[in-house]
């Protein structure tokens, strides 16, 4: 579609852009509505929640320091996260305080 601009004085083609650009807003505003309201059910519809999937993701192999140590092999260390190793399972078991196990 041409438009035949040739006839239209300054003032009216100023008038012209102003309304090109209001309206251009607001459908941009709408169509991007349109996409996060999109963007907000897929991400329901597979258990999500915006911020979860917009969160950056975090570093892998990210090491934490050990929080309690083995007392029978000092080499082993457990960072309290996560699920006990077996040697935290047994030593609780055998009675050791969880307290003398803390580094």
């Amino acid at each position: 579609m041409k438009i035949d601009l040739d006839h239209l004085n300054r003032e009216e083609l100023l008038s012209l852009r102003s309304q090109i650009e209001e309206t251009l807003a607001e459908r941009e505003a709408h169509i991007r509505k349109e996409a996060l309201d999109a963007v907000h059910s897929a991400a329901q519809k597979y258990g999500f929640s915006l911020p979860e999937l917009l969160a950056p993701p975090r570093p892998l192999g990210e090491t934490t320091t050990g929080r309690y140590v083995n007392p029978d092999n000092p080499a082993q260390t457990w960072s309290g996260r996560g699920r006990r190793p077996g040697w935290f399972i047994s030593a609780v078991k055998a009675g050791v305080p969880i307290d003398d196990m803390e580094i």
